[in-house]
């Protein structure tokens, strides 16, 4: 007990804790604000359940909606009515990226 009758608190730093995470949290959520916005390819985070998190502008337009309509929404039933076409021309873009990466990892004198 303190001298005036009250208990004596004192501070474990877990509010100390808990305000660093936030602000560490506040960061993360600008800097993939920034890369979201600032990059003309089309970007999607999603969960390992296949919901998007996130989404910028360029995938927006790619999927035919508004940025927006993309938070909360299955993938899935953002492409359900994709045509093969889109689809694709979707899948041979994620493959031609793949590859350069592939023979940047291999060729690392390549450039690029």
């Amino acid at each position: 007990m303190a001298d005036n009758g009250t208990a004596a608190s004192h501070d474990t730093g877990s509010g100390s804790t808990s305000r660093r995470l936030r602000n560490g949290d506040e960061r993360l959520r600008a800097l993939v604000s920034s890369i979201l916005s600032d990059t003309s390819d089309a970007v999607l985070l999603v969960d390992p359940d296949g919901t998007v998190l996130s989404g910028n502008a360029a995938a927006a337009r790619l999927i035919g909606v508004r940025t927006r309509q993309l938070k909360g929404v299955k993938l899935g039933d953002l492409i359900e009515n994709w045509s093969i076409g889109t689809l694709g021309l979707l899948l041979a873009a994620m493959a031609v990226q793949t590859m350069a990466e592939g023979l940047r990892e291999l060729l690392p004198g390549l450039g690029g």
